[in-house]
């Protein structure tokens, strides 16, 4: 589809930060995710991968980082449970007109990248998982909220996966034929009569919820993984 965002496009404002969690963090996890991991590279990963959660706030400014990290270990395919214990910081929320909204990537790199440099996020990123988005609400979605026409759903505050539906041509002609056609091209309008927006992917609210499965496969040139493209 067109518009399709870049992997390296969208993770190039990320500001270093490090794992929230060490050894001596106490305290019940606030969400936990698990999954496996991949690799189908041909070139080596000399120093391991880590998996993180990548939060991004596109509304004003994109501002983006890593919010917690843990270790992959063991042959491939790897398991991994990733625990969050602090919710993303309030300036990496969306604000979608009054209602806050967090959207992180799940994503594979090198341990002790950082997602500052340029050079290092093209040599640290092996992966990600293209078929899910992180999601937080701290205060939960209204009804009738531009967040519920973004998010299909009304989720409670917390922490939710959701999965993502990537538009094929047809239906993303077939979206801007639709809103070509409106009298009036609000965002109530472009969602309830054609479905959502014709260049973006839709979030699909998902009855796993934090127990689905994640997958993330680490590959050769990360700058052909075809990211979650949400706004």
């Amino acid at each position: 589809m067109s518009l399709r965002i870049s992997l390296l496009a969208a993770l190039a404002p990320l500001a270093a930060c490090a794992s929230q969690v060490d050894s001596d963090h106490q305290g019940e996890a606030l969400a936990e995710i698990s999954g496996s991991v991949r690799n189908t590279r041909s070139l080596p990963i000399a120093d391991g991968s880590e998996v993180v959660v990548v939060w991004q706030n596109s509304s004003g400014s994109p501002d983006l980082t890593g919010a917690d990290s843990v270790e992959v270990q063991g042959s491939f395919p790897a398991q991994f449970t990733l625990s969050i214990f602090e919710p993303p910081a309030d300036a990496l929320l969306n604000d979608f007109n009054g209602v806050k909204v967090g959207v992180a990537y799940i994503i594979a790199g090198v341990p002790g990248t950082n997602w500052s440099n340029d050079d290092e996020i093209e040599s640290g990123l092996l992966g990600m998982d293209v078929d899910h988005l992180l999601v937080y609400v701290p205060d939960g979605v209204p009804a009738g909220s531009d967040a519920t026409l973004l998010l299909h759903s009304a989720p409670a505050p917390g922490f939710h996966l959701f999965g993502v539906h990537k538009l094929t041509d047809e239906e993303s002609a077939a979206r801007q034929e639709c809103i070509d056609q409106l009298a009036e091209e609000t965002l109530d309008a472009v969602y309830n009569e054609c479905g959502g927006p014709a260049s973006f992917d839709d979030f699909v609210p998902l009855d796993t919820d934090l127990a689905t499965p994640l997958d993330i496969e680490l590959i050769d040139d990360p700058s052909t993984i075809d990211a979650p493209n949400w706004t």
